[in-house]
């Protein structure tokens, strides 16, 4: 077996014509040769065991011409084609990433802001009426009245400022003499315990008779200050002045020294009416509100009388603090909410009509605001002031057409076309690439700025 292996590897060998006609047809036989380690060959057949030759099924018979080793000059052949075939794929690559991908996604996007009008302010006055409505009217009702009241307390903040006093009283003078006698202004007297007094005005004594003496009371002070000024009954009595004349004093009181004091300023009072009254207000406001039914607005600012304001001291007092009382009553009125927004909303949308004409939509909610709350015998007038933002709207025909118009066009030549579209206030344009639009409308996007 090895010296036919070898001769076979070694080349074919030659035979002459006779032998070669004898040997018979030529037939040439693919021999693969495998190198197999010892560990998996397969045990030897023993001379006795028998050999089954089998046909092998046809699916295998093709499955072993499938695996049969292709004809290299056949393979040779094919490579020229399937590079050529490569070659045209990537250079028809690179011309759609260059061409035709940026024109089938090129887009641009037009934020636009359309025109916009602030409507100038509505003046109107609705009437609140309870019951059936008319023009300019609409359905309300009155809630009860609510009284409250709140107390609080506040220290005094003012500071006050005393001088020393002398004390203060009177001098009685008797007159036993039968003429009418005089004490000048400013006689000055002392009493037992040596505190000196001095007459405030003159005393002109009756004359006395036999029986009663004549007399008269002036008023006198101390020539001290302080407690000490603050002299007893009788401490001046006995003979003074001029014959036949007595005199005698009352109790002297208001001697002190210098002090400085706390006093009650009035802003004191008004800082803490103020708190309450505003207190007073969210509390009614408050309970005027839980009255308020389902579809019902309550008026505001309330219609409350002046609230009644009491202290127990008043400004300049002296006192460490102040306490202040505050009563509030206030009455409460509810409209429709609905016929109210309505009405309103009428009235403000012909006078945007009137100022703008068509094409103008009112954008957001109306800004009213009741500037007055007058009552009357038939209910409750609101001096109401309104107004909003109209802007100018574009349908989607409108749409449709500003994109055919500016499909194709420049940057800048679609920007001024937009700019003399009616209803156009300010345009930007943004393109994925380039400088001109898409030629396809619908590869343009329109972007409105909201209010």
């Amino acid at each position: 077996m090895q010296n036919d292996i070898e001769r076979i590897l070694n080349g074919p060998t030659t035979y002459t014509t006779e032998e070669q006609q004898a040997k018979g047809p030529v037939r040439f036989i693919d021999i693969h040769v495998y190198d197999v380690p010892e560990d998996e060959l397969l045990p030897a057949l023993d001379q006795t065991t028998p050999i089954v030759e089998s046909t092998p099924p046809a699916a295998e018979l093709e499955e072993s011409e499938a695996q049969a080793p292709t004809d290299p000059r056949r393979q040779k052949r094919l490579v020229p084609w399937l590079f050529a075939v490569l070659s045209l794929f990537a250079v028809a690559s690179l011309v759609t990433v260059l061409y035709l991908v940026p024109l089938l996604t090129l887009e641009a996007t037009i934020t636009i802001v359309p025109v916009s009008q602030q409507l100038p302010s509505i003046h109107t006055t609705l009437h609140i009426v309870n019951g059936s409505t008319s023009a300019n009217q609409i359905g309300g009702r009155a809630l009860p009245a609510i009284s409250m009241s709140q107390q609080q307390s506040a220290p005094a903040t003012g500071t006050g400022h005393q001088d020393a006093t002398p004390g203060r009283g009177s001098i009685t003078f008797y007159n036993a003499s039968l003429s009418e006698q005089v004490i000048p202004a400013g006689t000055m007297l002392t009493g037992n315990d040596g505190v000196q007094v001095v007459t405030d005005q003159e005393a002109i004594i009756p004359a006395g008779s036999l029986a009663t003496n004549g007399q008269t009371t002036v008023s006198a002070s101390t020539l001290i200050t302080g407690p000490q000024a603050n002299i007893k009954a009788g401490d001046i009595y006995g003979p003074c002045c001029r014959a036949n004349v007595f005199a005698a004093n009352s109790v002297f009181s208001g001697g002190q020294v210098a002090r400085n004091f706390q006093t009650i300023k009035p802003s004191d009072i008004d800082t803490v009416a103020k708190s309450l009254k505003d207190s007073l207000n969210t509390i009614i406001q408050a309970a005027l509100q839980a009255q308020v039914r389902q579809g019902e607005t309550l008026i505001m600012p309330l219609s409350c009388k002046t609230p009644q304001v009491s202290t127990d001291h008043r400004a300049g007092d002296e006192a460490t603090e102040v306490t202040v009382t505050v009563n509030a009553t206030c009455t409460g009125e509810v409209y429709n909410t609905v016929a109210y927004q309505q009405a309103l909303g009428q009235i403000v949308k012909e006078a945007a009509h009137t100022a703008y004409g068509n094409g103008y939509s009112q954008a957001g909610a109306l800004q009213t605001t009741i500037q007055n709350v007058h009552s009357t015998d038939h209910g409750v007038d609101l001096a109401v002031q309104s107004t909003g933002v109209w802007v100018y709207q574009f349908s989607q025909s409108d749409m449709q057409q500003i994109k055919t118009r500016i499909a194709g066009k420049t940057k800048a030549e679609a920007t001024r076309l937009l700019l003399q579209t009616k209803g156009i206030q300010s345009v930007s344009i943004t393109l994925s690439e380039g400088a001109t639009l898409p030629s396809d409308p619908n590869r343009i996007a329109l972007s409105w700025l909201s209010y």
